[in-house]
C-alpha cells in the first residue's frame, strides 16, 4: 500500500505530472507578454545575480528539492546548491535552503513558481510529521495516510510520503476501492465483489491492493460475513482493506475488536477516514486501525514561510 517508489522522477508518470505542473504555472504566470516589470527596468537581462532561498518559519520538514532541481535543470540553470535533503528537519535559525546563481531575468521570472512548490510540499510534509508526532504521543499503531482529496495530486502524495506518511492509493489506476456509489450502481447485485469469481479477477489485476468502503457497523459485519463465507482469507492474493467511512472512534474500536475476535485481522487491514483532524486525531489514534487517512494533511495545512532574496 506504500507507493513511495512510484513518486520519483525516475518514474515517467510522476515525472510528467511534475513537468506539467511547472509548464502550466509558467504559462499562467508569464502569459503572452512575459515579465513586463523586469522588461521595464533599466538593467541587463543577462546580468548574473545570486539568490538565497531561506526558511522563515520555526520548524519544518523539507520537501520539493528533487522537483526544484528538475525545474532548474530543465531551464538550463546549472549553478545552484542545496544545503538540505528532502526529509531533513529545518529551523529558522539555520534556514538557508539553497543558493542559485543565474541571470536576473531568469530568477525574477521563476521565483514565485519555485517558492510556491517548495512551500506547498514542505507544508504538507511538515503537517504530516506533526500528525505522526501526535499519534506517537498516544502510542498509536496507526499509520497516517493521504487521500485523493488534494490540490496537487501526485505531488501532494509525494509530500505526505516525505513527511513519513503513507502515499496510499495514487489514483484510479493503481488500486481497487469499492465505494458506496459503486454499490448504488450495482443495486441488488452489490455483494458480487466478494465472490470467488470476482476475487479471481482481482488477483489477476494490476491493483496493488483491494479496498472496500463501509459506512456503518451493520455494513462492516455484512462485509466480513461475505469474506468468511467465500473463504477468501487464503484465496485473496492482494492486500485487503476495509475502510470505516465517518465512523466514530467508539464504532471503530468495536469493529477492530470484532475482527480480532474472529481472527480475521491477519487477513484484513483496517482504515478509518472522514472528518479526522489534529483536534480529534488522538481519539482516533486509540481505535487500533492500521491506517488513518485524512485530507487534512493537504487541504488544511498551515503553510510554512519560505522566501527568496538576492545577495
Amino acid at each position: 500500500m506504500n507507493n513511495e517508489g512510484f513518486l520519483s522522477l525516475d518514474n515517467e508518470v510522476y515525472k510528467k505530472a511534475v513537468d506539467d505542473y511547472f509548464w502550466w504555472n509558467l504559462r499562467q504566470d508569464l502569459g503572452e507578454s512575459g515579465d513586463i516589470t523586469t522588461k521595464l527596468l533599466p538593467f541587463s537581462f543577462n546580468k548574473k545575480v545570486t539568490a538565497e532561498i531561506r526558511f522563515k518559519s520555526n520548524f519544518g520538514v523539507l520537501a520539493g528539492r528533487e522537483e526544484i532541481e528538475f525545474f532548474l535543470r530543465n531551464n538550463n540553470i546549472k549553478n545552484y546548491e542545496f544545503f538540505y535533503e528532502d526529509r531533513d528537519y529545518i529551523r529558522k535559525k539555520d534556514g538557508l535552503i539553497a543558493r542559485i546563481t543565474a541571470k536576473a531575468s531568469e530568477i525574477l521570472a521563476y521565483e514565485r513558481i519555485i517558492l510556491n512548490l517548495l512551500q506547498s510540499m514542505t507544508s504538507v510534509a511538515t503537517n504530516t510529521r506533526i500528525f505522526i508526532f501526535d499519534l506517537e504521543k498516544v502510542k498509536s499503531r496507526s499509520v497516517v495516510a493521504a487521500t485523493r482529496k488534494n490540490p496537487l495530486g501526485l505531488i501532494d502524495k509525494k509530500a505526505v510520503s516525505i513527511g513519513g506518511g503513507l502515499a496510499h492509493r495514487l489514483g484510479l489506476f493503481d488500486a481497487i476501492l469499492i465505494k458506496d456509489n459503486h454499490l448504488s450502481v450495482l443495486g441488488r447485485e452489490n455483494d458480487i465483489f466478494l465472490t470467488q469469481k470476482y476475487i479471481d479477477k482481482i488477483n489477476k489485476s494490476k491493483a496493488s491492493f483491494f479496498e472496500v468502503e463501509c459506512d456503518s457497523l451493520v455494513n462492516f459485519i455484512h462485509i466480513i460475513d461475505l469474506f468468511e463465507k467465500a473463504e477468501l482469507g487464503e484465496n485473496l492474493k492482494k492486500d485487503f482493506v476495509i475502510m470505516f467511512d465517518n465512523f466514530t472512534p467508539k464504532e471503530a474500536k468495536k469493529a477492530v475488536k470484532l475482527l480480532k475476535d474472529k481472527k480475521l485481522d491477519r487477513y484484513i487491514y483496517t482504515e478509518i477516514s472522514g472528518g479526522i483532524n489534529l483536534f480529534n486525531l488522538e481519539e482516533y489514534g486509540k481505535c487500533g486501525t492500521d491506517i488513518i487517512s485524512t485530507s487534512f494533511l493537504s487541504l488544511a495545512t498551515k503553510h510554512v514561510d519560505i522566501g527568496m532574496d538576492f545577495v
